[in-house]
């Protein structure tokens, strides 16, 4: 990362001041800062745009515990995403996959060729929260809260973010675990979530979106912990399009080799 120069220092050590006697934000400041955040995430999937994710998913629970790291360079458009998954493994190793996303499928295959296969999209959600760009605005709409935009520097430029703390019902969406009854209430308990949208200054264009998620299932006490971020860029991408001859799998299946 490139070193700021004074004047950006000089900003940022402004941002960041309180002003004295500021007036207290209001449920209409808190509702134009979720339309402006919502807007920014349905403009770049209706446009189109193209990203770079990265993912650190941790599982853990009867005493033990697993870490994935992932990689994914991708388009998305219209609700659907298309992007090269990479797992990374120690010593440089990785193994990567082909993906299409749906909001109710999964599409993968071993990358650059063989059968395709789909199962249920909330078989892998936890991998890419950053991404479900349909999901995240619904997210921020429904959200309990959205902070007031404070200026910061991210992939060595100005944006403006917005922290989201999501609603109940969005945070069981955003990790796939859908408890019912008493376990509902034992699993938001615990739960945490939150959405940090960036937007460029001039225009309010997306730029970032990152995920932090944490939350023990009930039904087996395994506990996720997820941070996923997806750096955007405007992009021309052509209708993705659904593998025409992927055959159905359990999601235990979805990602063999």
């Amino acid at each position: 990362m490139r070193r700021l120069g004074a004047a950006a220092l000089l900003v940022l050590a402004l941002a960041a001041c309180a002003t004295p006697g500021a007036p207290k934000r209001t449920a209409a400041d808190v509702d134009k800062d979720q339309k402006t955040v919502a807007g920014a995430i349905e403009s770049a999937d209706r446009d189109g745009a193209s990203f770079h994710l990265e993912e650190t998913l941790v599982l853990s629970g009867q005493g033990q515990s697993a870490t994935l790291k992932g990689q994914a360079d991708g388009v998305v458009r219209d609700g659907r995403i298309r992007m090269q998954y990479r797992f990374l493994r120690s010593q440089n190793q990785s193994v990567t996959f082909d993906m299409v996303v749906t909001g109710t499928q999964i599409f993968t295959r071993p990358h650059g060729g063989g059968q395709w296969r789909w199962t249920p999209a909330a078989a892998a959600a936890a991998l890419m929260p950053a991404v479900r760009l349909t999901l995240l605005r619904e997210s921020v709409l429904l959200a309990r809260n959205v902070g007031a935009g404070s200026i910061t520097i991210v992939n060595n430029g100005f944006a403006r973010r917005y922290r989201v703390a999501p609603d109940s019902d969005q945070i069981e969406q955003l990790m796939a675990i859908a408890p019912v009854g008493s376990a509902e209430a034992v699993f938001l308990k615990t739960a945490r979530a939150e959405l940090d949208a960036y937007l460029t200054l001039t225009g309010d264009k997306l730029t970032r979106l990152e995920a932090h998620l944490q939350g023990t299932d009930p039904a087996d006490g395994t506990t996720q912990k997820v941070d996923c971020s997806a750096d955007y860029r405007p992009a021309k991408v052509d209708p993705i399009q659904l593998p025409a001859d992927a055959v159905q799998v359990q999601p235990n299946q979805i990602l063999g080799t």
